[in-house]
């Protein structure tokens, strides 16, 4: 297909070099992909010198080093002034014709890496709501209010959120601190960047200590208020 497009190309534009503003706006609009370009280059040359100026606008505009290193081994004299008869410079084309654009890609042809792909589920990123979370990741809080919360979210919410061991496979964050009478956590994206839930609970009984259950109640009240945020 590349060989076709390069031969039409060619009857086309009767070879003529890639002007520069040809390739950024070919660049720029994604008609055709780095090597598709790199390649037409190769065959045609191009009509400019790449200064440190061009090569920082096309580099903005997508181009890599293959294709810049095309841009540079490629350079057509007859598109850059003659010296050696006194300085006269080749006639310029005529308006209709002179900016000798790149050839556009037919949809038919488009590049299968560049096919717009459907929406997939719902990335980490995604993430904007506490009714979103599906995989949370608890981190380490004193008093082992940590674990308490893991066995609530089990009894609470069979199903509903899976407690994962690693940040890497959590689409959401748990943090908190605890003391002997309250805690309080805060989900968050994975990134740290956006708070989802945030939550504090206290045990009202007179002994508020491991042995009288303080904590466990304060995680069950803890995940009771996330359960009704999340359904």
């Amino acid at each position: 297909m590349l060989a076709l497009l390069l031969c039409a190309a060619a009857s086309a534009q009767t070879s003529r070099p890639i002007t520069y503003k040809g390739l950024l706006n070919s660049l720029k609009t994604h008609g055709l992909t780095n090597a598709e370009l790199t390649q037409i280059i190769k065959t045609r040359g191009v009509d400019f010198e790449l200064t440190s100026d061009k090569e920082s606008e096309l580099k903005t505009a997508g181009a890599d080093t293959n294709l810049l290193a095309a841009v540079r081994a490629n350079l057509h004299s007859a598109g850059v002034a003659a010296t050696a008869n006194g300085g006269t410079q080749t006639p310029a084309s005529p308006p209709a014709t002179a900016s000798a654009p790149l050839p556009a890609t037919p949809p038919v042809t488009q590049h299968p890496t560049e096919r717009e792909k459907p929406a997939g589920p719902a990335t980490p990123s995604d993430i904007a709501s506490i009714r979103d979370v599906k995989k949370l990741y608890i981190e380490k809080m004193p008093n082992d209010l940590d674990e308490y919360i893991k066995a609530e979210i089990s009894r609470q919410m069979p199903g509903r959120v899976l407690v994962v061991l690693r940040v890497q496979d959590a689409d959401a964050i748990m943090k908190g601190t605890a003391t002997e009478r309250k805690g309080s956590v805060t989900i968050t994206d994975v990134r740290g960047t956006a708070d989802l839930w945030v939550g504090e609970a206290g045990d009202k009984g007179l002994y508020l200590t491991k042995v009288h259950g303080g904590q466990k109640k304060v995680a069950a009240r803890l995940v009771s208020g996330l359960k009704k945020a999340m359904f």
